[in-house]
């Protein structure tokens, strides 16, 4: 999160996507940072990753053991 808002104090557009499950079932995300003014095409290309990895998906419940 901190990477976040040092691009934000930057004025650079950032985000983070859904990146998939760890071999544990745990959920990873990647950070995206764009230049100036590139919002739109930031945005575009989170939603293409989001679409590729068809979206957060919620690790497997676990049953206590």
């Amino acid at each position: 999160m901190k990477r976040i808002a040092l691009a934000t104090a930057l004025g650079l557009p950032a985000t983070t996507v859904p990146a998939g499950l760890t071999a544990a079932g745990l959920p990873v995300g990647a950070q995206l940072i764009g230049p100036a003014g590139g919002d739109a095409r930031l945005l575009a290309l989170a939603q293409a990753i989001d679409e590729d990895v068809r979206g957060f998906v919620a690790p497997p419940a676990q049953t206590p053991g």
